[in-house]
């Protein structure tokens, strides 16, 4: 009897770690459709977001140095910011306002089509 008693436990056991195991893998393959399905307000956004502090996608190693296409293209962009003249304003009232602007249509027609240049005098 003891014997029987002995392996209804150990069947008991087996059983249970099998069910146990068997929703540990369920539940780890379908997480967010499961809490969808079930309802809950349980939200996982919060674990992502901390972790994105802690744990950081960028590599620890230093930048590498800027290649010489990647040099020429800051040499041209430096450049092209020269050319555009600073426009300092002073006071609000003088700068451009949408309220106060008007836009008028040089040559304008009847009907346009694709392609057409249409002028407009702001």
């Amino acid at each position: 009897m003891s014997s029987n008693t002995m392996l209804q436990k150990t069947l008991l056991i087996l059983i249970s770690f099998s069910v146990v195991t068997w929703m540990i893998f369920i539940i780890s393959q379908n997480f967010t459709k499961l809490w969808s399905a079930l309802s809950l307000s349980i939200s996982v956004h919060y674990w992502n977001n901390s972790t994105k502090y802690l744990f950081p996608k960028t590599s620890l190693i230093p930048l590498k140095p800027l290649t010489e296409t990647e040099l020429r293209i800051k040499e041209i962009i430096e450049k092209l910011d020269q050319q555009i003249p600073p426009r300092p304003f002073t006071h609000v009232n003088t700068t451009t306002s949408a309220t106060h602007s008007t836009a008028t249509i040089l040559n304008p027609r009847d009907m346009y089509c694709r392609g057409d240049q249409l002028n407009i005098l702001l």
